[in-house]
């Protein structure tokens, strides 16, 4: 009995979601048309729901690995942009900011800084005994 060589599985990729671009730029366009007409804050979900995609989608775009598609990520890192704009202004508007810090912090990768100076000096061996001699006249 002779053994086949046994085929490799393929990936199956999915298709794009998009033919082009322009359908994905025309589609983000009517997502934030929509959250302005109800009045709704723009978020990477809302949107990955609006264009029937999933967010996983939408960070495959921005990431383009196989590179056919810059353009798409483009699209999809100025959407993000936006939607960060809004959440800013939403901020700056609003007298308690907690949940859009936290959202900002979780999902956008913001964070809050803390500068800690320190000023070290380093004494040589001569000033240490001096300091020393300093305490043993003193005691």
């Amino acid at each position: 009995m002779s053994k086949q060589p046994q085929e490799k599985p393929r990936k199956l990729r999915t298709p794009y979601k998009f033919k082009s671009a322009i359908d994905l730029q025309e589609k983000i366009d009517e997502y934030f048309g929509y959250c302005e007409e109800y009045n709704q804050v723009p978020n990477i979900m809302g949107m990955a729901v609006y264009l029937n995609v999933s967010s996983e989608t939408l960070l495959n775009y921005e990431k383009n690995k196989s590179g056919k598609r810059p353009t798409y990520a483009r699209i999809v890192k100025e959407a993000k942009e936006k939607i960060v704009s809004y959440k800013v202004q939403k901020l700056y508007n609003s007298r308690n900011a907690t949940g859009v810090i936290f959202d900002l912090k979780v999902n956008h990768g913001w964070q809050d800084k803390q500068v800690i100076e320190q000023d070290l000096t380093v004494k040589g061996i001569e000033d240490l005994l001096r300091t020393k001699r300093d305490i043993e006249v003193w005691v």
